[in-house]
């Protein structure tokens, strides 16, 4: 079970509020390393509060339930080149957590890698969330029980995928790259497995 919002993440993002500094829209570069949280381990943005990151790290942050890079639930993100390296959770997602409806994260240009995790190591879009990805290489991320080492896409959630590269990304059980399960839906567009 999730926490809202996240526990001691690095960086939290609530209905618009920071830290306690009341910001609608916060704009981060550079960010969260070697950061540990129960849930959003590096960067938390919830409850209607939106993120943009353009450039930057998300590297080794650890979740002690879920998201170890990053968890967005009833957020927006919107993400560019940044790289998330060697980002883990307990339980399912090491490096983004998309969660809710009308919870949507793109991410442009963006590297994901060294994830390792049970479920869904590097990314997982659950509960009627939406990933945008374009242009972003996915690997060497690994989900060590099942379900998805790049990307998991479930529970009638979306996903959105255009020029992006899967490579080395490895599943005990179902789908080292891409998986989908519980009505999930995803256009995938001049991407390299």
């Amino acid at each position: 079970t999730s926490s809202y919002p996240p526990t001691n993440p690095g960086i939290v993002i609530t209905a618009g509020y920071i830290v306690e500094s009341r910001l609608g829209v916060v704009d981060v570069a550079a960010v969260a390393e070697g950061v540990q949280g129960s849930d959003g381990g590096g960067v938390g943005a919830v409850d209607n509060g939106t993120l943009n990151m353009y450039g930057g790290t998300v590297a080794g942050n650890k979740s002690g339930g879920i998201g170890g890079g990053m968890f967005v639930a009833q957020g927006t993100a919107n993400i560019s080149n940044v790289n998330f390296k060697d980002n883990t959770a307990l339980t399912n997602s090491g490096h983004i957590l998309v969660s809710g409806n009308n919870t949507v994260v793109t991410v442009k240009n963006c590297k994901f890698s060294g994830a390792v995790v049970k479920t869904g190591a590097c990314t997982v879009v659950q509960s009627r969330g939406t990933l945008v990805a374009e242009n972003c290489d996915f690997f060497n991320n690994e989900a060590t029980s099942t379900a998805g080492g790049a990307v998991y896409i479930s529970t009638r959630s979306k996903g959105y995928m255009t020029g992006c590269k899967f490579y080395n990304n490895k599943s005990n059980n179902n789908a080292g790259a891409l998986m989908l399960s519980n009505f999930a839906e995803a256009e995938v567009t001049d991407c390299d497995f």
